[in-house]
């Protein structure tokens, strides 16, 4: 019936002159066909969109386009709850219900399931088809950690006996897994290292260098150890003599005692003194151990007067060890009044030791220079006289005496030969002239010289040493008196070949009024004086 109208209206139009002018919004439609004239996408050969119009003037509304669909809140193609007749492809709506979480993308029927306790194909089941079974391990101590040789990965959840845990080192006792804590006992309870960082520990430092002080980098909690110090102090563990108690030296700002500064504070540095009239002498009384010289002081001391730059040093002075009033040169030291007790200010001691040794002195037969000349035992105060003995039979010559220390060769004690070109000619001992019957030497015998064996002593009295004038000497240290032992000849000698005479025989040697000295003494073979009194 509508279609008859239509097709009658196009032939009135047709035969119209103005019939076009009915189709208000030229979309081919007259007005009376066109359910909107006004809308080009609105008449009854339009398509049906879903937008609340009746697009095809058929006086239904959106026909054709509308479906069934449930809320999709996480837009994973699958909604819940009732459904509504929606356009299709309406935004947060889906043609397909059964989502079990409408909130979690990665829940809805299609989703893969795992091991994570949560049914993510909404099958109520939240391991059913799982295919990611993590690692279990064996756990025969029961302390929530395995073995980790004793795997098993065929289920979601442990098997009786098994943890997720691996890691034990020792799966048979509870007390030792990665969780325990270590203690100082040699056991490694944690499964890391044996006793380190043990609760019960310490904090203890490395000593590299072994110089009693730790490195304070390595501090951590230790077990007691050799080489392990409490003491982590040390500012520098490679080298030894570096650390807290060492003392500071000139070593080109090296700290050397760690308190940081360098160089302070230095015991073997320079000496210097205050020179505060900067007249290059310093006050021996203002010296200062340094490094580096310090503003307004002198590497020379002895200023007697530092307020006063024309007054400078004083005399030297000599340490006098052996108290003789002469000091040793090698001493020297520039004060302006006597710098300590014992100083002197002659310094030419050749022996700062011996009190009877200095300038001066009196040199004595003891092989030593007593008086500093360089020289030994010339001129002694106590020489000895010899004689010489020419003929070589014991006894000398008093004509020919020689003056020395040491024996010379060729000469000898005795001075009581007559004739000292005739070795047969020498004192005859007292005792053989003695008595009316004696065996007596004959003319023509010739007799051996006499042997000596025994050497009695004779004392003598050195003589007291003498100070050259102006020498000053100590109170109590001039030189005693000494005792000297001198060989003397033997008491008897050995009879001479004989023959009976009636008569005594006379001294071989007869002197007028002198008689052979019963402590005169044959030559020994070395002989000499004995050194003065020390």
């Amino acid at each position: 019936m509508r279609v008859g109208s239509w097709l009658l209206a196009m032939v009135v139009m047709g035969c119209s002159d103005g019939g076009t002018k009915n189709d208000a919004d030229g979309d081919g439609y007259l007005a009376d066909q066109d359910c909107d004239d006004n809308s080009a996408s609105v008449n009854p050969g339009a398509a049906e969109a879903c937008d609340g119009i009746d697009n095809n003037c058929n006086d239904v509304v959106d026909e054709l386009v509308l479906a069934e669909s449930w809320p999709d809140g996480d837009a994973d193609g699958f909604g819940t709850g009732p459904s509504e007749p929606v356009c299709v492809g309406t935004p947060g709506y889906a043609k397909v219900s059964g989502d079990c979480d409408d909130a979690d993308a990665d829940v809805n029927p299609d989703a893969e399931e795992r091991c994570d306790d949560i049914d993510r194909n909404c099958d109520d089941d939240p391991y059913l088809g799982a295919s990611d079974f993590p690692t279990f391990f064996a756990d025969s101590d029961a302390d929530g950690f395995g073995n980790d040789a004793s795997v098993q990965s065929t289920a979601c959840v442990a098997p009786a006996g098994f943890t997720d845990q691996g890691g034990d080192c020792d799966d048979n006792n509870a007390a030792r897994n990665p969780d325990a804590d270590e203690s100082c006992n040699g056991v490694d309870d944690d499964c890391v290292d044996v006793d380190e960082m043990p609760i019960d520990g310490v904090t203890l430092y490395d000593d590299a260098d072994l110089d009693s002080f730790g490195d304070p980098a390595t501090g951590e909690l230790r077990c007691a150890a050799v080489g392990l110090l409490a003491d982590g102090t040390d500012c520098d563990d490679t080298d030894p003599a570096v650390n807290p108690a060492a003392a500071e030296v000139c070593n080109l700002g090296v700290d050397d005692d760690c308190d940081p500064a360098t160089d302070e504070d230095v015991v073997a540095g320079t000496l210097w003194y205050a020179d505060s009239d900067a007249d290059g002498a310093g006050d021996l009384t203002g010296a200062v151990s340094a490094c580096v010289q310090p503003a307004g002081t002198s590497a020379l001391p002895g200023d007697c007067d530092d307020g006063d730059n024309t007054v400078q040093f004083g005399p030297p002075w000599f340490d006098d060890n052996d108290l003789d009033g002469y000091g040793d040169p090698t001493t020297e030291l520039l004060a302006c009044t006597q710098p300590m007790p014992g100083f002197v200010l002659l310094g030419d001691d050749c022996d700062d030791n011996n009190v009877l040794t200095y300038p001066g002195a009196d040199e004595l037969c003891d092989l030593e220079d007593n008086n500093c000349d360089l020289n030994v035992d010339e001129n002694p105060i106590d020489p000895v006289t010899f004689y010489t003995d020419a003929d070589g039979d014991l006894f000398g010559d008093a004509a020919s005496p020689q003056i020395a220390c040491a024996q010379p060769v060729g000469a000898v004690l005795d001075s009581n030969d007559c004739d000292d070109a005739d070795p047969t000619s020498f004192p005859t001992p007292k005792s053989a002239t003695a008595g009316s019957t004696t065996t007596a030497t004959s003319p023509r015998t010739r007799r051996s010289p006499p042997s000596t064996t025994a050497t009695p002593t004779a004392t003598a009295t050195a003589p007291t040493r003498t100070r050259s004038p102006g020498a000053p000497r100590r109170t109590g240290m001039s030189p005693s008196a000494a005792t000297a032992t001198t060989p003397t000849p033997p008491s008897t000698r050995s009879p001479p070949r004989t023959a009976s005479r009636a008569t005594a025989a006379p001294s071989r040697c007869p002197r007028p009024g002198v008689l052979p000295s019963p402590t005169a003494s044959p030559a020994m073979s070395s002989w000499r004086a004995p050194p003065g009194p020390r």
